[in-house]
């Protein structure tokens, strides 16, 4: 979470996990309060980040001015 609050203000954020094992899935949202807090991470970062020392591949979902950003199907690569 760190990490994505210096773009903005983070209101919530989830990683998904196996229903069985509890195991994280491999991907997560973040949602901002702001559009701009998106555009920034993605000015500054472009579209893959180093989050200590996993690659994360992130997508920008809009639904009705909530912004998501999520890591791909496995952040670990």
């Amino acid at each position: 979470m760190e990490f994505f609050s210096k773009f903005g203000k983070v209101v919530e954020h989830e990683i998904i996990r196996d229903h069985t094992t509890n195991r994280s899935r491999g991907f997560g949202f973040i949602v901002f309060d702001a559009e701009k807090a998106v555009d920034d991470l993605l000015a500054k970062k472009g579209n893959m980040i180093d989050l200590n020392g996993s690659q994360v591949r992130h997508h920008v979902a809009f639904l009705s001015f909530v912004n998501l950003i999520s890591c791909g199907q496995d952040c670990t690569q």
